[in-house]
């Protein structure tokens, strides 16, 4: 029973101690721009669908090469239904105007 408890204790903190640690870098990006982790969990979020590189996939288009423009503009016709899609309308219409800005500036810049 003695050592049980050890190895539970242990294993706790072992756990304990590796969050800190993943976590720390996470809040050292965000003391310097609060905002950009999250905007890169947005972005990796787009390569989910539109594939690891951005060249699309079967019928989802591709990210690779387009402009910050034309992103801006095709995810506010979605957010507003010019444009429909099957998932794509729902996404933008969850984002705000800055948050198209800040999404299309950094897609149309190959940012991840």
């Amino acid at each position: 029973m003695q050592m049980t408890c050890k190895v539970y204790k242990f294993l706790f903190i072992t756990l304990f101690l590796q969050i800190l640690a993943a976590w720390t870098p996470v809040c050292a990006v965000e003391e310097q721009a609060p905002d950009i982790a999250y905007f890169r969990l947005v972005i990796a979020t787009c390569y989910t669908c539109h594939s690891a590189t951005g060249a699309g996939a079967d019928t989802i288009p591709p990210l690779q090469g387009l402009s910050e423009t034309y992103i801006k503009e095709l995810l506010t016709a979605y957010k507003t239904s010019r444009e429909q899609a099957t998932i794509m309308n729902r996404i933008s219409k969850a984002l705000t105007d800055a948050e198209i800005d800040r999404i299309s500036a950094m897609l149309g810049r190959g940012e991840r």
